[in-house]
């Protein structure tokens, strides 16, 4: 009777020994699940670096703009009302620290003018000029990156 317990007993760890081809197949499964997992988030993450570094140089290239545009006098051609598109367009946003140009971050720099007439002091004055810099991904005027708005007095 003993030996009959301790046979089944050898019979049962026997049977117990060595991994099974499901179970390989389960742990390479979730093994791949959590590398793609952890490759995707790495991948995210670093668009999400980059797309905050050209924002980051897209205001500084608005910024930039803005400043050239409120050191101009107040009646120069380039305030009056309306759409002004950049001379050099497209402009060089950044230039990824490299001499290669087909690497270079691009913008095409548009600013509008509006008078604003403030009527507390009368009506029929241009008492401020809203300016609205803009820049964009595209010739077509239609991507919007970002745009900053200042308001310009005499």
């Amino acid at each position: 009777m003993v030996n009959e317990n301790v046979a089944l007993c050898q019979l049962s760890f026997k049977s117990q020994q060595g991994i099974s081809l499901i179970e390989i197949i389960t742990a390479a499964f979730i093994l791949l699940t959590i590398v793609i997992s952890i490759g995707y988030m790495f991948a995210t993450g670093r668009g999400n670096i980059d797309g905050t570094g050209n924002r980051r140089a897209a205001l500084t290239a608005v910024m930039e703009k803005v400043e050239q545009l409120m050191d101009l006098p107040y009646n120069d051609l380039d305030l009056t009302p309306g759409n002004h598109d950049d001379p050099s367009n497209p402009i060089v946003i950044d230039n990824r620290g490299t001499i290669d140009i087909v690497d270079d971050l691009k913008g095409f720099l548009r600013w509008n003018v509006v008078n604003f007439d403030d009527k507390a002091n009368g009506e029929g004055n241009s008492d401020y000029k809203i300016i609205t810099v803009t820049i964009y991904e595209d010739a077509l005027y239609i991507n919007e990156v970002l745009h900053l708005q200042t308001i310009f007095s005499p």
